[in-house]
C-alpha cells in the first residue's frame, strides 16, 4: 500500500466517523425536541388546557359532557381543533 493510499484511508475513515458522529447527534437533538414535546403536551393535558392526544381517523373525539348531551338532544356542537406539527 502507498503512502497516498493510507492517507486516501484515513481520510475516508475520519470523513465516515464524523459523518456518524453528526448524524447520532442529529438524531440526539431530535429525540431531545420529541421528548420535550411530549413532556409540554402532557403538562398541558394535565392542567386542563389540551385533550389528550387522539386519532381523528380512528378514535373519538374528545367532548365534554356538556358537548355530549347537546349531541344526545339532537344538537351538533362545533369542536375546534389544532393539531401541533413538529418542527423540522
Amino acid at each position: 500500500m502507498t503512502w497516498d493510499e493510507v492517507k486516501g484511508f484515513l481520510d475516508h475513515i475520519r470523513t465516515t466517523c464524523m459523518d456518524e458522529r453528526q448524524m447520532w447527534k442529529e438524531r440526539a437533538r431530535k429525540a431531545e425536541r420529541l421528548y420535550e414535546f411530549a413532556a409540554w403536551l402532557e403538562f398541558g393535558a394535565k392542567q386542563g388546557w389540551c385533550s389528550e392526544p387522539f386519532c381523528t381517523t380512528h378514535g373519538l373525539q374528545p367532548q365534554t359532557p356538556e358537548e355530549e348531551a347537546a349531541w344526545d338532544e339532537g344538537d351538533d356542537p362545533c369542536a375546534h381543533a389544532v393539531r401541533l406539527w413538529p418542527q423540522q
